[in-house]
């Protein structure tokens, strides 16, 4: 039985078994599927087996559970965090609990990304003590060269089973921020939030077309800065959209397991050859290594 077939037709009294498998699952496999839905079904069942425990060391073993699978989302968001914040910007918030935070503005701030200004805004908009979940409304402001300053406003429950490469919201210039719970305690939860490259998303994420031209344009506008040299819209979407093509079609056998002779043999193709050219005329080279595993010589 494989290991989310367990997590399909759980059995009785297997919980020891099913944490077990989620942590093998969570350390492996985190950026690119969306284990949220598992940790919280195995919470629930932890505190419905908690709730049936008739003797106190049964009760003892699914507290441990209980921190077993906690330890493992804080560890997940950790080294996530550790990636995004090399690339990107962040800011960390502590919240008051000694009191009904509920309704508290915390302190805006600016972040600055690849030139891009973006203001963000968070409220608190209530907390559950018991599953240590935050819910925030967030309040995004963004400079828009043509329709002047843009406003998204979004809210949503933050726990520590919210990974920031899955759990985040797109914003312009194929950015995403998303929010993070690090500590929760009587007195104090503490937050981050992380502006960083959509490139660090999901690896279980595909870019929508108009991302992958926006992406393009702004990269070959940079490029031709200053040389009089600059291709037309169309010229660039074409060029754009060859690639795309292209590494969506060869997205399957990149990521099979090949011999580097292998991978070198099918780069010396006509077909990957113009493409990796393109890429690098187009300087979204990085964008294409990390999404597709598209790897060079």
């Amino acid at each position: 039985m494989s290991i989310i077939a367990s997590f399909v037709n759980p059995r009785d009294g297997a919980l020891d078994a099913d944490v077990l498998n989620l942590e093998m699952l969570a350390y492996n496999f985190h950026e690119s599927l969306n284990l949220k839905p598992l940790f919280l079904e195995i919470r629930r069942r932890i505190v419905r087996e908690s709730a049936k425990a008739q003797t106190k060391e049964a009760r003892a073993q699914n507290a441990d559970y209980l921190n077993r699978i906690e330890r493992v989302g804080r560890e997940i968001v950790r080294r996530q965090m550790i990636v995004l914040e090399g690339v990107g910007r962040k800011v960390d918030r502590t919240i008051d609990l000694t009191q009904d935070p509920e309704g508290t503005s915390l302190e805006p701030v600016t972040l600055t990304l690849d030139g891009v200004e973006t203001t963000f805004s968070m409220d608190i908009l209530g907390v559950d003590r018991v599953n240590r979940e935050i819910r925030v409304g967030l309040n995004i402001e963004t400079p828009d060269p043509e329709l002047g300053r843009q406003t998204r406003m979004a809210a949503f429950s933050v726990s520590y089973f919210d990974f920031p490469m899955i759990d985040n919201s797109r914003l312009l210039d194929s950015q995403r921020c998303a929010v993070v719970l690090n500590a929760f305690s009587e007195q104090s939860a503490d937050i981050t939030l992380v502006l960083f490259p959509g490139a660090y998303a999901s690896l279980k994420e595909k870019p929508y077309y108009n991302e992958v031209i926006e992406s393009v344009l702004n990269a070959n506008k940079k490029l031709n800065a200053g040389r009089g040299h600059w291709r037309s819209k169309r010229t660039v979407a074409a060029e754009a959209g060859r690639c795309s093509s292209f590494l969506a079609d060869r997205r399957t056998p990149f990521r099979t397991h090949k011999s580097r002779r292998e991978v070198h043999a099918m780069h010396n193709s006509a077909t990957a050859t113009h493409v990796r050219t393109t890429i690098d005329s187009i300087g979204v080279k990085r964008f294409a290594l990390r999404r597709y595993g598209f790897f060079g010589k």
